[in-house]
């Protein structure tokens, strides 16, 4: 019996969502009613073998071969190679930016003008700058006169955003605490982490949302809001066809787990949700971003440093620089996906970032989706 898993692998980003989207065409073995048993090992020619030990003849039957993607020659695994018939449908990277114009709005400022005690107050009228939304779903609009006059709420302004408030010192943090009365958890150890926190759930709260009349095209990664980014995903991802067409059966995402990145777990759940509403039955997970490159051996190619990687960030451009080397190796090697080599090396500028997705759907199809 054959059935076809289609993965659909994504790297978060704003101006920069890769995605690849696989596919495999799966046989279910026969009843191995001759207690023959296979393994997997990585070759010393560096190709990855499954093999088949038949027991009535002590022979080996070699099933299928693979570039490698082990961790020392000979070593047995009791992980599957990726089967030969795996296929890229698609494999692109999408702009969260790019979409047409938004449509002008037509709300209004509703806020009451001063006059006499004789006369009755008259509603603004202005053309809305800012919106927000109360705690019971009520939407209020503010011109920009009446939104800076309003105590309760608050410009939205870079300062407020996390990243600024991580640069700044401890004393700081602590003014604007007192200065805005946050209530703090006696029970909890106060450190920079917390006051951060602290501050930008109160901003988050408290702020205005601009209300954007521009093309989204002459926005920026850090001052598009969420909300529009959600309908962006949305429009971006409905014209895909392909994805329309071949519905995946399988949605997998890199995990925003660090703190830093709250814009990006925000795009990971927006991405979630499209994709429950747009396929209900399609299995969704989120994957560790440690995964795509463990299984692999070291590039041979590349240079061993003669001190060693100390910083977060020379690790992390080392990660990106041997995520490329593995997948024009696998692309080089395997002729299901050969195809597909002159798209990834013609790619100007975000090739660590397509190869992020790609080499997560093929561990996924490798050592996550057998046990799924």
């Amino acid at each position: 019996m054959t059935n076809q898993h289609r993965i659909l692998s994504f790297d978060i980003g704003i101006k920069n969502l890769a995605y690849c989207f696989l596919s495999e065409d799966i046989t279910d073995p026969p009843s191995n009613s001759s207690g023959s048993k296979a393994t997997f090992r990585v070759s010393s020619e560096g190709g990855f073998v499954a093999k088949r030990l038949e027991p009535q003849s002590g022979s080996v039957r070699f099933l299928h071969s693979f570039p490698r993607i082990g961790k020392a020659d000979s070593e047995e695994t009791d992980q599957p190679p990726l089967p030969t018939n795996t296929k890229i449908l698609d494999w692109k990277i999408v702009d969260l930016l790019n979409t047409e114009p938004q449509v002008t709005h037509n709300h209004v400022c509703k806020c009451l003008l001063s006059t006499s005690t004789k006369k009755v107050p008259k509603e603004c009228g202005k053309k809305a700058k800012y919106q927000y939304t109360t705690s019971v779903s009520e939407t209020l609009y503010f011109c920009e006169s009446h939104a800076k006059n309003n105590k309760t709420y608050l410009i939205p302004k870079k300062s407020h955003e996390e990243s600024a408030l991580n640069k700044l010192k401890r004393e700081g943090l602590d003014k604007l605490i007192t200065e805005y009365n946050i209530s703090l958890d006696a029970s909890t150890k106060i450190t920079k982490k917390v006051l951060v926190e602290a501050l930008r759930d109160y901003y988050t709260k408290k702020s205005y949302t601009l209300i954007s009349t521009n093309p989204v095209s002459n926005m920026t990664a850090n001052k598009i809001d969420m909300i529009t980014i959600g309908r962006n995903i949305k429009h971006i991802m409905d014209k895909l066809e392909i994805i329309t067409t071949y519905n995946p059966t399988h949605i997998i995402m890199e995990n925003q787990i660090s703190t830093m990145a709250s814009r990006m777990k925000t795009i990971q759940g927006e991405l979630t949700m499209y994709f429950i509403m747009k396929f209900p039955n399609a299995h969704i997970e989120y994957i560790s971003s440690a995964n795509k490159l463990k299984h692999f051996t070291p590039v041979p190619t590349t240079p061993v440093p003669t001190t060693p990687i100390t910083t977060s960030n020379k690790k992390y451009r080392q990660h990106k620089q041997d995520a490329v080397t593995y997948t024009q190796q696998m692309l080089q090697t395997t002729p299901e996906l050969s195809t597909w080599i002159n798209t990834f090396n013609n790619h100007p500028t975000k090739k660590d970032d397509l190869a992020d997705c790609f080499l997560q759907g093929i561990w996924y199809l490798r050592f996550r989706l057998p046990i799924v």
